[in-house]
């Protein structure tokens, strides 16, 4: 049976490490091959996680990631208006289960991601080609450099780009982009205090910070398509460059295609279009296939 993974993010290259199907990508690393870290970047500690660090080869120290949440001037404790909140900013809707539950604190391996997408492709099969258009009842992939015919199609990448490479209208898909700004910034908010990145779920145009090296610091903001979005800053911060996500914040899951009758499995949070999904859930699907 013939088979192949679409996209060369970390979804796609675990799903190639565990199954040693190829991988056909224009570029290995996903949002991780950016110029600056997109927002807050962590692999969570669980066993799912650790073992596949530990076949890499990838050191498997922990360390404890601590969120603030600032409202109405000041730092306050998680609750489930906040959460309601920061979910109506970020997504223009209530999607329990999206973000971390709200969390103060959580343990995450010590290692940067970049570094695990890295060794993922060195133990890869990629195949470097853009897929132009996919025909689901022949089974056919068209690439810029070759033709692949499939019995068995993993696709990762977003699902809006998938379902525009296939042909088929869906209207249905729905999300906010995200606008990642990264800026030098001395403001004693940021600094003041020992949180790695803090959300903001009240009236700043931007709903979360991450802290970098000081004085670095990216900002995002929630872009609705089609609508303007407001961009401003706190006091002493000097932008520096920019990234505009589109596929950004999913909306909602939305079941799209008859993946059986095409012979396609849709993995990962924007392949699938699950908010919800985390790489531990990759790796636990992955292995399901094999098992």
């Amino acid at each position: 049976m013939k088979s192949y993974i679409l996209g060369g993010g970390i979804t796609g290259l675990v799903a190639g490490f565990y199954t040693g199907w190829p991988v056909i990508a224009r570029r290995v690393g996903g949002q991780l091959s950016r110029g600056f870290p997109l927002g807050p970047k962590y692999i969570y500690a669980n066993s799912f996680n650790q073992e596949l660090l530990e076949q890499l080869g990838i050191d498997t120290s922990t360390t404890v990631v601590k969120v603030g949440y600032f409202y109405r001037g000041r730092f306050v404790k998680p609750s489930k208006q906040l959460q309601e909140a920061y979910s109506k900013k970020t997504r223009g809707t209530v999607i329990s289960g999206a973000m971390s539950g709200m969390l103060e604190e959580f343990a995450a391996f010590t290692v940067d991601p970049t570094i695990v997408v890295e060794c993922l492709a060195d133990e890869c099969d990629i195949i470097q080609d853009q897929i132009i258009s996919i025909d689901l009842e022949e089974r056919v992939m068209y690439g810029l450099h070759d033709i692949y015919e499939y019995d068995l199609l993993v696709s990762t990448i977003p699902l809006p780009e998938f379902m525009e490479l296939t042909g088929i209208r869906c209207s249905k898909l729905a999300w906010r982009s995200i606008l990642f700004v990264a800026a030098e910034c001395s403001s004693d908010l940021i600094w003041d205090n020992d949180y790695d990145y803090i959300c903001f779920p009240g009236d700043e145009p931007f709903y979360r910070i991450t802290k970098l090296a000081p004085p670095n610091v990216v900002y995002e903001f929630s872009v609705n398509p089609g609508y303007k979005v407001s961009i401003d800053y706190l006091p002493d911060t000097i932008p520096t460059d920019y990234y505009l996500l589109r596929y950004g914040k999913i909306v909602d899951k939305i079941p799209i295609i008859n993946g059986a009758r095409y012979g396609v499995k849709l993995l990962g949070r924007y392949g699938s279009w699950n908010p919800r999904m985390m790489l531990h859930h990759v790796i636990r699907e992955v292995k399901s296939w094999i098992d």
